[in-house]
């Protein structure tokens, strides 16, 4: 049985979220976890929001300008909405996963 691609994206995203809230929280506030669930639910809930508000910004960048960097014309298949969302998810799940093991190398606090 395949997964649709739309149930990929939306978990892809919801981890997304959780992760870039994750990594936020320990980077800003030195917190590796929180004080309630609730507190869990409206970080994660605002980090989906704007992952999703991120990739949605993204997907109009590049089908803005797909006619001039990939050549296609109005009526060629480009880019689809569920593809640019999982591989712009992916490139901010990556980045997030990035910064946290770059903020907890040991030389990252020495500036000398």
């Amino acid at each position: 049985m395949q997964i649709p691609l739309a149930v990929k994206r939306n978990g892809l995203l919801i981890i997304t979220g959780l992760v870039v809230a994750y990594v936020r929280r320990v980077i800003q506030y030195g917190n590796y976890s929180w004080d309630s669930v609730v507190q869990l639910l409206g970080w994660w809930l605002l980090h989906y929001l704007a992952v999703g508000l991120v990739a949605a910004v993204a997907y109009g960048c590049i089908k803005g300008t797909e006619k001039f960097f990939f050549g296609y014309e109005s009526g060629e298949k480009g880019l689809g909405v569920d593809e640019a969302l999982v591989y712009i998810s992916v490139v901010i799940l990556v980045a997030a996963v990035a910064v946290f093991f770059i903020a907890h190398w040991p030389a990252s606090d020495v500036y000398e």
